[in-house]
């Protein structure tokens, strides 16, 4: 099961000091994880999430009302990470 020690960060191409990691399941889906003060962060330890649909586009999870949620800490970065990892594959 994927975790948020799974990602790797790099620096965001907006600049400004902001990181982003992607990173993709078996299941077809992919998650965006951004830091930064020009994001829904705090620029220090809570993150911007989106999930990623094959093709490109985002997707959030049923209970979200979004397909970005933000300010969330490492921990809920990792528990979003699971629900991605458990949707059923894309055929």
């Amino acid at each position: 099961m994927s975790n948020f020690k799974d990602l790797v960060f790099q620096p965001h191409k907006a600049g400004l000091g902001g990181k982003h990691a992607v990173h993709k399941f078996d299941n077809g889906y992919g998650i965006s994880v951004v830091i930064g003060r020009i994001f829904y962060s705090n620029g220090v330890d809570t993150y911007e999430v989106a999930g990623i649909k094959p093709d490109g586009d985002l997707i959030g999870l049923p209970d979200w009302g979004d397909d970005v949620q933000g300010h969330l800490t490492e921990e809920e970065v990792s528990e979003v990470m699971a629900k991605f990892e458990a949707m059923p594959p894309i055929s």
